[in-house]
């Protein structure tokens, strides 16, 4: 069976499951274009390396960039949107290794550009990786703040209500919690894809976790993301009328785009971005062999 799309969009970068997708279904995968954004740093990595070369492989066109830009990605879409033929686009995105930034800026685009008639199918593939222990060094955060596209400029006049997605980043959310002095809801990934990665967030968080209320924490499975969405957007909708809502995920990547994709439903909503940037500390994550493959229908 072939899957076709319009637009194959992939990253390249350290992380030996940027490629995973393309090796396990790249013959099947058919699209009018496919392109892969290269990361400008750490090009010197083995794994960098072995990516950039199944890529070429597979005919991606390439480009390097930040981590931190974004315009070339609208470049890409609006070039896409001036040949499309039909009704129906289809656009498969490997984020699996792309920063935030990124990938928000897709959901970004079709946030402001709505076209009469047609209907856009955004397939978000991740391939989720073996447990890999955080590292020891301490990261300092680069950007605390709203990402592009995903807050709302007005003179705050209701208190804020936090909602934290948790990751094993140390003392993260707990620094959030505190910038905005006030009780945290609390999302946190169960132990049903990965033990391991569990009891790390939950030692990691241990101080959040203790002095949170346990009717502001929440547990969802990662393999299960429309019940996720539900429960999320259920929570994030009822305290909008009385809150100015901040969705902060923290980890791991696809309640980012969780927190994004509600970001772009609901009105009103800020979604905040934590990140070292490019003094993140590199860890290379292999895949464990499951694909996470999420559909977003715009119209």
């Amino acid at each position: 069976m072939d899957y076709k799309f319009d637009l194959f969009i992939a990253c390249s970068g350290y992380e030996t499951r940027a490629r995973y997708l393309v090796e396990v279904l790249g013959s099947k995968i058919i699209a009018g274009r496919k392109y892969c954004i290269q990361f400008s740093n750490y090009k010197d990595r083995e794994s960098r390396h072995m990516n950039d070369q199944t890529f070429s492989d597979f005919g991606f066109e390439t480009g390097e960039y930040s981590g931190n830009e974004s315009r070339f990605i609208f470049s890409i879409l609006e070039e896409l949107l001036q040949k499309v033929e039909r009704n129906t686009l289809n656009i498969l995105v490997d984020y699996s290794s792309m920063t935030r930034v990124w990938y928000a800026s897709i959901l970004q685009f079709f946030k402001y550009k709505v076209i009469e008639g047609l209907e856009v199918n955004i397939f978000f593939s991740y391939s989720s990786s073996k447990f890999v222990i955080p590292p020891k060094a301490t990261i300092y955060n680069r950007y605390v703040g709203p990402i592009d596209g995903f807050y709302t400029i007005t003179i705050p006049n209701k208190p804020t209500a936090l909602i934290v997605g948790l990751g094993y980043i140390q003392s993260r959310a707990y620094g959030l919690a505190e910038f905005f002095d006030v009780d945290p809801y609390i999302f946190i990934a169960d132990s049903s894809s990965n033990v391991e990665y569990f009891k790390e967030v939950m030692e990691k968080n241990d101080e959040l976790i203790r002095v949170t209320k346990e009717s502001n924490i929440f547990k969802y499975p990662l393999d299960n993301l429309l019940f996720t969405e539900t429960l999320l957007y259920s929570l994030a909708r009822d305290l909008r009328s009385d809150y100015r809502v901040v969705l902060a995920p923290c980890g791991p990547k696809p309640f980012t785009l969780l927190c994004l994709i509600i970001g772009q439903r609901l009105s009103g909503i800020d979604v905040w971005r934590i990140s070292a940037g490019e003094d993140d500390v590199p860890v290379d994550k292999v895949a464990s062999g499951y694909l996470n493959i999420l559909q977003l229908v715009l119209r």
